[in-house]
């Protein structure tokens, strides 16, 4: 309680031998607000998505010795449409979910109230705000306020269920096998990938065929160095295939590159996917 007026009856002068009556009249303090808002970074920047996250936040409060009056309590929402919002006053809390760039304000929290803001997180959002930032007591200050920050960082896609497999054809003569004269027949094939300043190696080097098949042509798999490959960000990723040209005696080797696009999406689950192979 706060005084709001005294007053005085009788003499304003206090004199021996006289009794003076003094009229004391208090009023309950008014209650305070508490404010939490909601910040998602990410480092794409795509705020649109960002605000479909949506989180959910308790608040616990801890009254000590102070009368909480609940009938005084109330969530206001910037968004009108969400209705998940609940006063258990049985246990002193109160539950809400909020997204990027909304606001809640609870009114009706007399001052001295101690409160704790606490939200589960989805996978890849990361709270950044420090459980010391989340904590506090009510003041005489009209709003008290906590801002909760994630930021999402979605994991590389995993696994990567892309396959490249090809098959060399060697036509107009036979396979050459190995011998203590010669060398038989090996082809490399090799796999790139194109970035802002060319195109890069895949490493390992590449894989080879060798004359160890019976047919004009020979299957070679580079697929483990895709399901290898890091996909961190979302976008098309653009590869080729091509032949490493060498020095047997006689052949011509293919100038062809064969390109295939990976399409990566990021649906806000915490992990990138793989939307489309072309």
């Amino acid at each position: 309680y706060v005084p709001v007026e005294a007053t005085l009856t009788g003499s304003e002068a206090i004199t021996a031998n006289t009794i003076v009556n003094v009229d004391f009249v208090n009023k309950p303090k008014e209650a305070k607000e508490l404010v939490i808002t909601k910040i998602v970074t990410d480092p794409f920047g795509d705020k649109d998505a960002t605000a479909k996250q949506r989180f959910n936040v308790t608040v616990t409060l801890v009254p000590g010795n102070i009368t909480m009056d609940w009938s005084k309590v109330a969530i206001t929402h910037s968004n009108e449409t969400d209705g998940n919002k609940n006063v258990d006053s049985t246990n002193n809390k109160i539950t809400f979910t909020i997204a990027h760039g909304e606001t809640v304000v609870i009114k009706g929290i007399p001052e001295n109230v101690e409160y704790t803001v606490d939200e589960t997180a989805g996978e890849g959002f990361t709270l950044e705000t420090k459980q010391e930032d989340r904590k506090g007591t009510i003041t005489d200050q009209d709003i008290s306020i906590v801002n909760l920050v994630n930021n999402y960082t979605p994991k590389p896609v995993s696994p990567v269920n892309v396959k490249v497999i090809g098959e060399k054809h060697l036509y107009g003569r036979d396979w050459k096998d190995e011998d203590e004269f010669t060398s038989g027949d090996v082809f490399t094939f090799a796999i790139q990938y194109w970035t802002n300043t060319g195109w890069v190696q895949v490493k390992p080097e590449g894989v080879t065929v060798d004359e160890t098949a019976t047919t004009d042509s020979k299957t070679f798999d580079l697929s483990g160095y895709i399901q290898n490959f890091q996909f961190t960000e979302p976008g098309i990723y653009t590869f080729w295939v091509y032949e490493k040209e060498d020095s047997i005696g006689g052949v011509t080797y293919d100038t062809t590159h064969h390109s295939f696009s990976v399409e990566v999406i990021d649906d806000w689950s915490g992990k990138l996917k793989i939307s489309n192979v072309t």
